[in-house]
């Protein structure tokens, strides 16, 4: 674990000792050999390389005493948090930058502080956003939450599954939030709406033939003549004025065609939500 963080295990062979780490559990001062003893479900921190990094360590713990003191969260949960973000790839630093963001955030969304920690840092790494941008991810999740029927954590819920194609399409922060809260005031939350959005945008990206076809005849296309995304909503958008020229049937068959016999719902919810809409959700983040 310490050579892949690209550090140096220093205590290996110092003064002869014969592991890589010397660890305590939480706060106590002894120090000594880890086994295979299970000792604590606490965080355990890890100093990574010499004593400025050791001093890190300190400051994370000091920092979820802080969180534990000024906030409505624990000392505790504060370091299940800090566990979580080491979890998925955070280094001591960004987990003390990033600590206070997430408490906020949870405490705002009523919402656990451990698992705030964990489907935020699995969202933004999924998402293929880095630890210096969990505040700004967080705040565009609650301004969402607070102008939408949803909730923080079907909305972290929801980014688990889809992030990696807003991260393929290089869709922003602001404008997959805003179709998520879109999604969610017509009763479509949580990792289950992720899932279904991952279906539907493989479906208007024309991997799939029928409905890249049903696309083709309406005159719409996710592509540039460069090759190039032209957008989510630059697309949704269009395909609903398209869509809104025909009878109500034709509306159907070419959503059933587009979305899919199981997605079709969404594709409709995803569209209905309309310009007005969507951009005042867009505003708010």
């Amino acid at each position: 674990f310490i050579l892949k963080q690209k550090a140096v295990p220093n205590f290996l062979n110092y003064n002869g000792f014969p592991k890589s780490i010397c660890t305590s559990v939480n706060e106590e001062v002894v120090h000594g050999i880890p086994n295979k003893n299970r000792i604590s479900d606490k965080i355990c921190y890890i100093p990574q390389t010499g004593e400025t990094a050791g001093n890190l360590s300190l400051y994370a713990a000091d920092e979820a005493k802080l969180m534990g003191s000024t906030t409505s969260k624990t000392a505790s949960e504060a370091a299940d948090a800090l566990g979580y973000l080491a979890l998925n790839g955070y280094t001591t630093t960004e987990m003390l930058a990033s600590l206070k963001p997430v408490v906020k955030a949870a405490e705002a969304g009523h919402m656990d502080l451990a698992r705030a920690a964990d489907l935020t840092s699995a969202s933004i790494k999924a998402y293929g956003y880095t630890a210096d941008d969990t505040e700004k991810f967080l705040n565009i999740m609650t301004a969402t939450q607070n102008k939408s029927a949803t909730s923080l954590e079907d909305l972290l819920g929801a980014y688990t599954n889809a992030a990696g194609m807003f991260k393929t399409l290089n869709v922003p922060m602001e404008e997959s939030a805003a179709i998520l809260g879109v999604l969610a005031n017509r009763g479509k939350t949580g990792t289950e709406v992720g899932n279904n959005f991952n279906s539907i945008l493989v479906n208007l990206i024309g991997a799939n033939k029928k409905a890249k076809t049903a696309m083709t005849d309406l005159g719409v296309s996710a592509w540039t003549d460069e090759g190039e995304f032209r957008g989510l909503t630059v697309v949704l958008k269009e395909l609903g004025e398209k869509l809104n020229e025909g009878t109500d049937e034709q509306r159907a068959m070419i959503e059933a065609a587009i979305g899919g016999k199981l997605q079709f719902k969404t594709l409709e919810a995803m569209i209905s939500g309309g310009s007005a809409e969507y951009d005042e959700l867009y505003e708010a983040t």
